[in-house]
């Protein structure tokens, strides 16, 4: 499902029937303000054969253009593999990943996700922020909580970035 909003001529709060809240949180007051600036990117995730037919969509449907693509011989582990193709409108302003499995030893993420919430979905929203490091503390503050990166991530990160086309 898609919803869209058009807000020239509009200057109620958000949408119509929203209702504006004027009374003050409160924690805000003693905890830090979090500055976010953006939806960077919304990946959603497809069942298998489900990829083509949603980028496909975005093409007859929005006039998007792909933006990037890859295939499980580069998006892959011993065990687990997908696809992906990134839609982006022709500003490249919306940036949509769409990620489908593919075979691997285990079942891929994208299968454990589409099997778990009965179908294709929205995966995760990337917000961007104008520094990550402030954000997260600022979160974290506020009680967020975030997945620990192994220790061991970062041993061997000099020998992965070897292999990549993208100089450091």
């Amino acid at each position: 499902v898609h919803t869209f909003v058009q807000r020239i001529g509009y200057s109620g709060p958000f949408l119509p029937g929203y209702k504006l809240v004027t009374e003050d949180e409160p924690l805000n007051a003693v905890l830090p303000e979090v500055h976010l600036d953006s939806v960077d990117y919304v990946v959603g995730n497809q069942d298998w054969e489900g990829m083509n037919p949603a980028e496909r969509w975005y093409y007859e449907k929005l006039g998007f253009k792909q933006y990037w693509s890859v295939d499980e011989t580069q998006i892959h582990t011993d065990y687990s593999a997908l696809r992906s193709a990134v839609v982006a409108d022709l500003e490249e302003h919306i940036l949509m990943p769409i990620n489908e499995p593919a075979r691997g030893l285990r079942k891929s993420q994208i299968e454990e996700y589409v099997e778990y919430y009965g179908g294709a979905g929205v995966q995760h929203v990337a917000l961007r922020a104008p520094n990550i490091l402030e954000a997260i503390a600022a979160m974290r503050a506020r009680g967020l909580k975030f997945l620990d990166v192994p220790k061991k991530y970062y041993d061997d990160l000099p020998k992965r970035l070897s292999r990549s086309p993208v100089q450091v």
